[in-house]
This record gives structure tokens, C-alpha cells and sequence, in this order.
């Protein structure tokens, strides 16, 4: 059987997204927006954007969710963090379930006594915060001699979805879960053939 590494199943960095630390909120979004990753001829968008500081050395990651975190309008920051939460809590019932999108929407701007052009003014205000502001700090990498199964552990034991590719230092690409699943997937409902 033949041994499969890192770098067999990685995305070379040439082919994948990244910013620098002092770029924006909204340039993120732009290169997130504008990238599509070829996996076995399924066209997907990236969920992490890679950070580098001024010396092309890696800094970070940022997530989709760090963004939308980042780009909270700070008319909300000021509220507590329960009253934050309990702006955009809802239990649904029948009377939720019958009502349109729009009146539960208004509904929830009434209760926080914010405006529609407000969240919408404090979401422009924030797309230009510096994505380092609000990046993970990119604490394990993989290099890309190692075995595959070694990054399915790295990111099972880790919680993480993607892991930047190392080699002489330096990031040579990423490799995300989806490539190691379907790499295990090919290798259970493909198995050798029994040696005679």
C-alpha cells in the first residue's frame, strides 16, 4: 500500500487565500469571496483565510465566524454581552412560525431600540478594522513529509478544520479536513486486493 503524506493531498499556497495582518476586515471577505478550491472536481469556497505579518512568516488564521465577530458594530459592543444576546434570542412558537421574516426582524430592532441603518452603518464602520484584530493564532502546523493519518489526528485531537503545511520553515499550502476524509473514505470503500 502505497504511504500517503501531507503534501500528496495538501493545497499548494499559490492556490489558496491569504492576507496581511494590517488588511481589512473586508478584504478578507474579498479574497474569501473571490477564491474556489477545486476538490475532485466539486467547487467549494474557503471557511479560513491564512495571515502573514510583514515578513511573509505565518501569523494566523481567520475564520468566517472570527469575521462576522469582527464586523459586530460597536453600538452593540457597549451592551452587556446578555443584552447582546438577548436582542437576537427568539424561542420559536405559532405565533413566531406565522410571522413573516420582516416583522420578526423589525420585531427584534424594536426590542434593542436599534435601526436597520445602524447595524448596517456599524457593520461598513468595522469592515475596515485590521484582520489581525480578530485572527487565531496559528499554534500548530504540519510539515509535509508527515504521514496523512498524523494530520487526521493533529486536527481531531485539535478541534480544527485546517492545517497550514510547513516545509523548511516556511508554508508551502494547507490541508483541510475535507482532503483527509476523502482520502480515508477512498481508502475504506477501496480497499487492496488480499495478497496471494
Amino acid at each position: 500500500m502505497e504511504t500517503i503524506r501531507v503534501a500528496d493531498l495538501m493545497i499548494p499556497i499559490e492556490e489558496y487565500p491569504w492576507v496581511y495582518e494590517w488588511q481589512s476586515l473586508k478584504d478578507a471577505i474579498a479574497k474569501m469571496s473571490e477564491w474556489q478550491i477545486d476538490c475532485d472536481g466539486r467547487k467549494s469556497l474557503p471557511r479560513i483565510v491564512l495571515v502573514f505579518d510583514k515578513h511573509d512568516k505565518l501569523k494566523g488564521l481567520v475564520r468566517r465566524r472570527d469575521i462576522m465577530r469582527g464586523l459586530e458594530p460597536s453600538i452593540l459592543e457597549e451592551k452587556p454581552l446578555r443584552e447582546r444576546k438577548r436582542i437576537f434570542d427568539f424561542r420559536v412558537n405559532t405565533e413566531v412560525a406565522e410571522m413573516s421574516k420582516d416583522k420578526w426582524f423589525k420585531g427584534l430592532l424594536e426590542r434593542s431600540q436599534l435601526s436597520y441603518e445602524q447595524l448596517v452603518h456599524g457593520i461598513f464602520e468595522r469592515a475596515d478594522r485590521d484582520v489581525g484584530e480578530v485572527m487565531l493564532s496559528a499554534n500548530l502546523t504540519i510539515e509535509a513529509d508527515k504521514h496523512f493519518l498524523k494530520a487526521a489526528y493533529e486536527m481531531v485531537d485539535n478541534n480544527l478544520s485546517l492545517l497550514p503545511v510547513m516545509e523548511g520553515g516556511k508554508v508551502i499550502g494547507v490541508l483541510r479536513s475535507v482532503e483527509v476524509f476523502q482520502e480515508i473514505a477512498h481508502i475504506l470503500l477501496n480497499p487492496p486486493e488480499p495478497e496471494k
